[in-house]
This record gives structure tokens, C-alpha cells and sequence, in this order.
């Protein structure tokens, strides 16, 4: 029987891996130093197509930069790595973005210390997550919300004779209509905001009913629980009764009875957060800039509530209107 010695074939065999194994190891640690790259993870809440259409504009927009000459691309579904944490194995170099709530809140907790811009996402539930993990500072956001100044913007533009021009505002928190109230007196247009806060317990007919009845538009705002369909239900009912035009947030707002609809459609939402992470790291200091409301928006008309009202809108008209009154504020 031949003795097992160092030039036996299998001896060499596993010598030859070892050392092939060792060297593709350091390659590839020599290339990330020498190159300097880093990682921009993406994490999808779900693989619902909203959110997979945010991820496929984000990645559209990175690609057309020039962030892929230091960053690599990488695009996670929640439940993947729910499974297996693995996956995605992130660094203090590297950046997350997440899209939907539901991953913001992961991200929050798992990735302690990392940079995490979250995108898909509205103010009440990026506020809810923060509150709940305080211990990570290293999270902002790009909020699916339309400013205040937006929504009162695009009122004056469906007003047509009405002095004061009236505009009824639904919320759910009372603080959240102070800070309203106060922003709305800084607006020198002629418009009276009318406010009415809905809270638990409330009969929302009671509420919404004699705002619906003092406004010349009513405008829905993304908020918690409390604004559940049957709440939207009872906004649209009111609108074609008193002939008062209804604003919503979504795109399906308007498809179910609101006159139009301001929203950040997915690819404005990937537009937005490709905006925010080339500011955010082009900054000298790398400073994470403070969470807000996106710069791109959408507008979709109900025609057949347009005919009823006797109301003749053009949705690109309305957009290219209300970003030229935007420019001018800046």
C-alpha cells in the first residue's frame, strides 16, 4: 500500500483549494480596500407592486448617477430576511434604504448605528417608529405626505369666487390642529381654514358633517386608524351631497369619489429618495438631513365628479402650476 505523503494526489488536491480559497479571500478584501466600495442595501416591506415600482425608480435613478462608481446595489424583501438576518450582512459603512413601513421598523432595530433613509413612508408612522427606538439617532426619512403650503397652493388654484375661500381640514390630534391653524394665518390669500378634530369615541357624522357643510373644499389627510374606510366613505358621501369638491392623498382616493387627488406616486417616492441620498452624501460632512415631505408629486382628476360638479380641471396644468408657485417661494 502506498504511504500518504505530501505528493500523494489527494494531498495536493486540498493544498491547490486551500491555497486558491486564500487568495480569492484576499482579493477580495484587496479590493475593498483598494476600491472603496460600499454597499446601498435596499429593503422592500413587501412584494407588493407599489413598492417593488419605488424600488424599480430608486434603482433606475441610482444608475443614472454616479453613486454606483463608490456604491454597490443590493435589493432585500423583508421577508427574506426575516428568515434569514444573514443576507444582508451590513457594515458602519454601508447605507440602508428602506421602502414601507414595515421595513423602516426593522431596520430601526437591527441596524442600530447604521445610516437608514427611509422612503415610502408617512410622518405619523416614521414618528411612531422613532418614538419606539430612540437609541438609533442614524434614521431620517423622505415622508409620502404633501406639505401644508402644497395643499393650500393647489386650493387657491380650484377657487373660483368665493370670498373668504373656505377650506375644511380633518385631523385626529389637537395639537396637530394648532400647528395647522398657525401655519394657515401666515397665508396672506384670502383663505380661512376651517379645522375639526376627529378622536376616538367620536361619531365621525358629527364631526365631519358641519365641516363638510362650511367648506368650499375639503381636504383628506394620510393619518392613523381612526381615517378607516368607512371614515373615507363618509367624507365622499358628504362631498356629493353638499356639492363640496374632496382632495384626497391617493391615487384610489380620487378612483373612489374625491374630485382629485395629491399624492407621491411610487416612482416620485424612488425619484425623491434617490434626491435626498445624493444630497444627503455629497454633503461635506455627511450631516443626515432632517426627515421631510417629498418634492415630487402627482395629480390625478375623478372625471366623471369633475362633470357632476361642473368643475373642468387638467391634472399637468394643475402640476406645472403648483411647481412654479413653489419656485418662486424659494
Amino acid at each position: 500500500m502506498q504511504p500518504f505523503t505530501p505528493s500523494h494526489p489527494a494531498r495536493r488536491r486540498r493544498g491547490l483549494q486551500y491555497a486558491v480559497t486564500w487568495s480569492l479571500f484576499l482579493l477580495l478584501s484587496f479590493c475593498k480596500f483598494a476600491y472603496g466600495k460600499q454597499n446601498l442595501i435596499v429593503i422592500s416591506s413587501s412584494e407588493a407592486s407599489v413598492y417593488q415600482q419605488a424600488v424599480t425608480a430608486f434603482e433606475h435613478g441610482v444608475t443614472q448617477s454616479e453613486l454606483l462608481s463608490t456604491y454597490s446595489l443590493s435589493h432585500f424583501q423583508l421577508d427574506a430576511l426575516k428568515k434569514n438576518s444573514k443576507l444582508a450582512m451590513v457594515t458602519e459603512e454601508d447605507t440602508v434604504i428602506t421602502i414601507g413601513s414595515a421595513a423602516a421598523d426593522y431596520a430601526s432595530r437591527n441596524f442600530v448605528g447604521i445610516p437608514i433613509l427611509s422612503g415610502f413612508i408617512t410622518r405619523n408612522a416614521f414618528a411612531a417608529i422613532t418614538s419606539k427606538h430612540p437609541e438609533n439617532p442614524s434614521i431620517t426619512a423622505v415622508f409620502i405626505d404633501q406639505s401644508l403650503n402644497r395643499l393650500l397652493n393647489l386650493a387657491s388654484l380650484l377657487r373660483e369666487d368665493q370670498s373668504p375661500f373656505k377650506i375644511g381640514l380633518l385631523s385626529q390630534s389637537t395639537q396637530a390642529i394648532k400647528t395647522l391653524s398657525n401655519q394657515a394665518n401666515r397665508s396672506t390669500k384670502d383663505i380661512v381654514v376651517e379645522l375639526a378634530s376627529l378622536q376616538a369615541g367620536n361619531n365621525p357624522m358629527d364631526v365631519i358633517k358641519p365641516l363638510m357643510k362650511v367648506s368650499d373644499i375639503f381636504i383628506v389627510r394620510p393619518n392613523t386608524s381612526l381615517f378607516n374606510r368607512l371614515v373615507a366613505k363618509l367624507v365622499l358621501q358628504l362631498s356629493m351631497r353638499y356639492k363640496t369638491p374632496v382632495v384626497g392623498f391617493s391615487k384610489n382616493y380620487a378612483q373612489a369619489g374625491a374630485l382629485l387627488s395629491l399624492y407621491a406616486s411610487p416612482e416620485d417616492i424612488g425619484k425623491d429618495t434617490v434626491r435626498s441620498l445624493e444630497q444627503w452624501l455629497a454633503s461635506p460632512e455627511k450631516k443626515m438631513p432632517k426627515a421631510s415631505e417629498g418634492k415630487t408629486f402627482s395629480i390625478v382628476v375623478n372625471p366623471h365628479i369633475a362633470a357632476k360638479m361642473s368643475v373642468h380641471l387638467a391634472p399637468e396644468k394643475l402640476q406645472d402650476e403648483l411647481r412654479r408657485m413653489e419656485e418662486k417661494s424659494f
